[in-house]
C-alpha cells in the first residue's frame, strides 16, 4: 500500500510546565521553513496553559493530556497515530531553539532526501549550549559502570580514571565538526524517517522518563544509521535536572534498571559492537 504524505515533517513537542516564552521561541524557529509542516504540542502539565496557536505560517495543535503520560508515551500519541501522515517526524524539546534563517528543518530534510543517505534512519543536528560550546549529549551506549560514574561522580572529573571513562563515553576524541555515526543520540531533537517508525515502532513506553532516547536510538541503529549532522546546529538549554532533583534522580534510576534489564547488564555483545562502530559518516 502506498502511503499518502500530507506533510513533509510533523513536529512533536512534549510540554511540562514550560514557559510561554520558551514555547513561542521554539515555534518561531520554524517560521522561515519552506517545508509543509504541522506542529503538535502535547502538554503533560498539571493544568492547561493559555497558548495562542494561531498566527503561524503552519498549523499548530495543542493537546492537554490531563495527566503526565511521560516523555515517550506522549510522543507516541503522535508518532504511532496512523491518521497523521508525514514523510518525517521531528521529536524536539521545547527548550531547543535556533535562528529561523538557518532553516534547520529544511537542511535536515534535504540531507535525508539525498539518495546516498537512504541508509540513515535518524538524524540529529549538532547540539550547542546557549553560549555556543558543544553539548556532549550524543554518546556511546552506556554500561552500568559508566551510568554510575556519570550520575554520582560527574563532579569528580579531575580524577583521571573518571575523566578518561566519561570522555570515551561522550566521544570527546571525535571531531564534532564532522558527521558522526552514533548509536546513542539525545532525544532533544530527533529527525526520524517514517519508514523507520513503521519498522521499529515509537518509544518503549516502559520508560516513563530518561533512557527512552537511548533505547530508541539503539533500536534504530540495529536496522539503519543514526547520524549527527554536524553542519546543522541548534541550541539547547539543558538543565541536568537529575543532579539537583531527587524525584528526577529516582526516575533515572528506575529507567536505568529497566534499560539494563532489557538489553543486558554485563554481557551485551550488541552494545560492544555498536560502540565500536562509532565512526565518521562520509
Amino acid at each position: 500500500m502506498i502511503r499518502a504524505f500530507y506533510y513533509d515533517v510533523v513536529v512533536s513537542v512534549v510540554l511540562y510546565q514550560n514557559s510561554l516564552q520558551t514555547i513561542e521561541r521554539l515555534l518561531a524557529s520554524f517560521s522561515k521553513t519552506h517545508l509543509s509542516i504541522k506542529v503538535f504540542l502535547i502538554d503533560n502539565s498539571p493544568a492547561p496553559m493559555k497558548l495562542e496557536c494561531g498566527g503561524y505560517t503552519f498549523p499548530v495543535r495543542y493537546h492537554f493530556s490531563g495527566k503526565n503520560l511521560g516523555f515517550g508515551s506522549a510522543h507516541n500519541t503522535i508518532l504511532n497515530n496512523a491518521l497523521i501522515n508525514s514523510k518525517y517526524f521531528l521529536v524536539v524539546n521545547p527548550d531547543i531553539y535556533f535562528n529561523d534563517e538557518d532553516l534547520v528543518l529544511d537542511r535536515l530534510f534535504h540531507f535525508m532526501e539525498e539518495q546516498r543517505h537512504k541508509n540513515v534512519g535518524l538524524a540529529i543536528p549538532k547540539i550547542l549550549n546557549p553560549g555556543g560550546s558543544i553539548q556532549y549529549v550524543n554518546k556511546r551506549l552506556p554500561t552500568p559502570a559508566i551510568f554510575f560514574l556519570r550520575k554520582f561522580l560527574y563532579n569528580y572529573r579531575k580524577l583521571s580514571v573518571v575523566n578518561r571513562a566519561l570522555d570515551a563515553y561522550e566521544m570527546r576524541e571525535m571531531d564534532f565538526n564532522r558527521k558522526l555515526v552514533c548509536p546513542h543520540v539525545s532525544g532533544c531533537c530527533l529527525f526520524i524517517r517514517r519508514e523507520i517508525l513503521d519498522r521499529i515502532g515509537g518509544f518503549d513506553e516502559r520508560f516513563f522518563l530518561y533512557f527512552e532516547d537511548t533505547d530508541f536510538s539503539r533500536r534504530v541503529s540495529r536496522v539503519s544509521k543514526a547520524v549527527v549532522v554536524s553542519d546543522v546546529a541548534v541550541y539547547h538549554e539543558w538543565a541536568r535536572g537529575t543532579h539537583r532533583n531527587m524525584l528526577l534522580l529516582g526516575h533515572t534510576l528506575v529507567s536505568a534498571w529497566k534499560y539494563f534489564h532489557k538489553w543486558g547488564w554485563i554481557f551485551d555483545r550488541e552494545r560492544r559492537r555498536l560502540n565500536r562502530a562509532v565512526t565518521y559518516y562520509e
